[in-house]
């Protein structure tokens, strides 16, 4: 997968309840991950066992290094965003 470019800062920040692109105003949308294993940002044990089953044990987890452990990415749907046009910009 192509990882999003993340056009959005905190949406807590945004006034109004948002989540809105800070660059054009379109309101974003939510990508979950789709890592093998992600689960809310973080690979779970069972996954990471099957990566080296003599370090991990089933109750361990780590942060997911494709989301950086946050599940997923706000992205605005707007062809036109001037962020897009420059490339984007990570939160």
């Amino acid at each position: 997968m192509t990882v999003p470019t993340t056009l959005a800062g905190n949406p807590d920040d945004t006034p109004g309840g948002g989540p809105y692109c800070p660059d054009c105003g379109q309101e974003l949308e939510w990508i979950q991950c789709d890592a093998i294993g992600c689960e809310d940002g973080y690979i779970m044990g069972e996954t990471l066992m099957e990566e080296d089953p003599l370090w991990y044990s089933p109750d361990d987890m780590e942060p997911c290094t494709q989301c950086d452990g946050k599940g997923g990415w706000l992205w605005c749907s707007n062809q036109d965003c001037p962020a897009k046009k420059e490339g984007g910009h990570d939160a």
